[in-house]
């Protein structure tokens, strides 16, 4: 239930969505616990001010979304009353802060050849990050993403996610991989910082078969296995403080620009890592061809307000494309395959968050 507050003032932003480079001019209020966003042809959307968090940037506030990491908001001139109607979740321990200093502090010496080099220097940067380190720095977007519920933990439920685990997970992981389900009606999975895999509650409701959700984590800990997350911390971290330093919009565009170039890039790594472990564990990778179909499929339809519009999260920020599908659909039947959990396990799994 909403609440029935006046609404706040009327502030101008710009709306980074994820799917797109260009940015959208929006009007941002607050009405009740909602982020109500307008554009030019007065099209409306809907954000629960719960999947809010704000950063500070010199003189500028900017929105975040825990559920699409690729959102941003960037508010124009804001007034003191929606200042105080956002969500204060933008601090971290002091524990998490001299973590991420340490990375800050690791990866600034090397910002400048990384400007030049980008995404190899990424690439070489990446292992150097302390595992501890990493994982420090990724609990607070775990934190986040959980928005405060407790993990989904059914005793059943859990030994087939780990059996299901189990067929996909590297023979010898770079680095100890965590796996966490948590209660979340966006249809999604991340890989944080540290080998933290996090599959969203919603994800396994969405999930027709075993092999679709095998699919889908071995791509996320295809991002595991290629340290993208480190790569995006360093990127943030490092990158920023000197792309920033360059004043004005050049070093907005270039950090914008690098990033777009990577991200489409990790995509098609953690794909290619996907297949192989899918490959190694006897998994049929129509199940993940199957599910990337139909979720960009449903996310085209653009319904609002009902579970449509909620399935359109994992299209946002794992883009998927007919060249990817044809992936995974070509390469059914290149290999043996064994079905992944019995349908008592599979029930069982899909009840883990009872």
């Amino acid at each position: 239930m909403h609440s029935t507050s006046r609404p706040s003032e009327v502030v101008p932003a710009r709306l980074f969505d994820g799917a797109s480079a260009r940015p959208r001019a929006v009007r941002a209020s607050i009405e009740g616990d909602l982020l109500v966003l307008a554009d030019e042809a007065e099209e409306e959307e809907r954000v629960p001010l719960a999947l809010i968090t704000r950063e500070q940037a010199a003189e500028r506030i900017v929105l975040h979304r825990t559920d699409l990491p690729d959102w941003r908001l960037i508010l124009g001139t804001v007034d003191a009353r929606f200042v105080a109607a956002l969500p204060d979740r933008h601090r971290i321990t002091r524990g998490q802060a001299r973590g991420i200093g340490f990375v800050i502090a690791g990866v600034a010496a090397a910002g400048l050849l990384a400007w030049s080099m980008g995404a190899r220097a990424l690439v070489w940067a990446a292992p150097l990050v302390p595992h501890r380190i990493a994982v420090q720095a990724g609990a607070p977007m775990l934190e986040m993403i959980a928005g405060g519920k407790r993990a989904c933990e059914d005793r059943a439920g859990r030994a087939a996610l780990d059996k299901l685990a189990a067929r996909v997970m590297p023979p010898r992981p770079v680095e100890p991989v965590t796996l966490t389900v948590a209660r979340n009606e966006q249809v999604n999975a991340f890989t944080l910082p540290g080998g933290q895999v996090i599959l969203l509650s919603a994800l396994i409701d969405a999930a027709e078969t075993p092999e679709e959700l095998a699919g889908v984590l071995a791509h996320e800990l295809g991002h595991v296995e290629k340290r993208h997350p480190n790569q995006a911390l360093i990127r943030h971290f490092g990158f920023d403080l000197f792309l920033q330093g360059l004043g004005g919009n050049v070093g907005a565009l270039a950090s914008t620009g690098l990033f777009l170039r990577n991200s489409r890039a990790a995509e098609r790594e953690a794909d290619a890592t996907a297949l192989a472990l899918l490959r190694t564990g006897r998994v049929d990778p129509r199940g993940l061809a199957a599910f990337f179909a139909r979720m960009e499929r449903r996310a085209g339809e653009r319904a609002k307000g009902d579970r449509l519009e909620r399935l359109a999260g994992l299209a946002a920020t794992h883009p998927s494309d007919a060249s990817r599908q044809a992936l995974f659909r070509d390469a059914s039947g290149k290999w043996p395959t064994d079905p992944v959990l019995t349908p008592a396990e599979w029930r069982a799994l899909r009840s883990i968050c009872r």
